[in-house]
């Protein structure tokens, strides 16, 4: 199980206490989750001008995350992924006018997971589970160098790793930061990532041995500073992917035959982002909203809506609820099976079907001098009847899950 998020929680703005709002120009086209960079990226200006200036600062994320097991008709198990993960961030200050970020990461995930889909005589579909327990560890190493961060302008240079036991994925990227007038700031820059999969059993169960795929990014991002209290961005994003894009690990029913999962070998991507910021000083509280769009070729096109309410409390406690929407529409070439052959691509994935979902969040913070801890819990649910689909033989795999975790942040000079 990959995450290909990552938010750089060391870009931010100072020229006011309502632009310590935005998050870096690389994050604005990406969602931002549960996790260290997320809560550290997202401040509601009453925490972040209460936040002591510190040279150096540790934090730690513990997190469960547990799947819902398979609703309907299945065979095999029903039991779906259960992760584990630790998550270490160190923030140090280089010298005047750079930081220093790392980020570590250790997930380790067991459960099944939906192979493919069958076909049943009342015309319903039948989830076939993965035959044996899946056990994996994913260990991921993030870095960035931000030069002059707390100033209008800057530049920030990252590159990540990550492994996982068949799996290699190694990024780099590159983003600016620019001021162009006393309330605009333009951002811009690209990123790089080349991964390499070695799939389990692959002679046994004839999967490809060997594969790679590439990824380039490009963004530029364009910040407004619409009074003291309200600032509105917006995003746009290009990717290409090329390489090897098919799950090695997914089967799809073809017309009483079982085959391999086989998708193009290039992907184009684009996304479009607005966020809008806005401090209400009176409540000691912050609205965040974000909307995101995006589209490629092949055929799939989804819509993001996001909102976070921040709340003070008083005392150094701070609230977070959110609420998170999604939809998105099918791939041209998925089908939960294919009664006749489909051409030269097929997937029964269900992350490529049309379906939506709600997500909802609530995190609480306290402050204690230099510490401060934190405590979530997340409940996520999907269906083809929030979205374009109409009914759950569209995509019987779809996910579900509950998340928690809980953490200590440290600041000293």
């Amino acid at each position: 199980m990959r995450d290909d998020r990552s938010v750089d929680p060391s870009a931010r703005q100072a020229r006011a206490p309502s632009l310590r709002l935005m998050l870096g120009a690389a994050a604005a086209l990406g969602i931002a989750d549960a996790g260290i960079a997320a809560e550290s990226s997202a401040q509601d200006p009453a925490s972040a001008s209460a936040s002591p200036s510190r040279e150096t600062r540790l934090r730690y994320r513990y997190s469960e995350y547990d799947e819902d097991a398979v609703e309907g008709r299945i065979i095999g198990s029903a039991e779906r992924y259960f992760v584990r993960a630790h998550q270490f961030q160190l923030e140090r200050d280089v010298g005047a006018q750079a930081r220093l970020n790392l980020n570590a990461t250790q997930e380790i995930m067991s459960g099944s997971s939906p192979w493919y889909v069958l076909p049943a005589s009342n015309g319903e579909s039948i989830q076939v589970m993965s035959g044996a327990t899946i056990r994996d560890t994913r260990r991921e190493l993030v870095a960035s160098l931000v030069n002059d961060p707390d100033a209008p302008s800057r530049h920030t240079w990252s590159a990540s790793m990550s492994t996982e036991d068949d799996y290699r994925s190694i990024a780099a990227g590159y983003e600016r930061a620019q001021a162009i007038g006393p309330q605009l700031t333009l951002g811009y820059g690209f990123s790089y990532s080349d991964d390499r999969i070695d799939p389990s059993d692959a002679i046994e169960n004839g999967r490809i041995e060997h594969a790679d795929k590439q990824s380039r990014s490009l963004f530029t991002s364009l910040s407004w500073v619409l009074s003291r209290s309200s600032v509105l961005q917006a995003g746009l994003q290009v990717t290409d992917q090329g390489g090897f894009l098919s799950d090695p690990y997914k089967l799809v029913f073809v017309d009483g035959d079982i085959l391999s999962d086989a998708r193009p070998d290039q992907r184009l991507q684009s996304a479009a982002l607005l966020r809008f910021r806005h401090a209400l000083p009176d409540l000691d509280a912050a609205l965040h909203l974000d909307y995101r769009y995006a589209d490629d070729d092949w055929s799939i096109q989804s819509h993001t809506f996001d909102l976070a309410w921040y709340q003070s409390l008083g005392d150094d406690w701070r609230l977070v609820p959110s609420l998170r929407y999604y939809r998105q529409d099918a791939a041209d070439f998925y089908a939960p099976y294919f009664a006749d052959a489909p051409g030269r691509y097929r997937s029964s994935d269900f992350r490529l079907s049309a379906f939506g979902a709600w997500s909802g969040r609530l995190n609480l913070r306290k402050r204690f001098g230099a510490w401060e801890f934190s405590i979530a819990a997340e409940r996520y649910r999907s269906s083809a009847d929030y979205g374009p689909g109409s009914s759950l033989s569209d995509a019987p795999g779809l996910v579900s899950y509950t998340r928690y975790s809980a953490g200590l942040d440290f600041g000293f000079d």
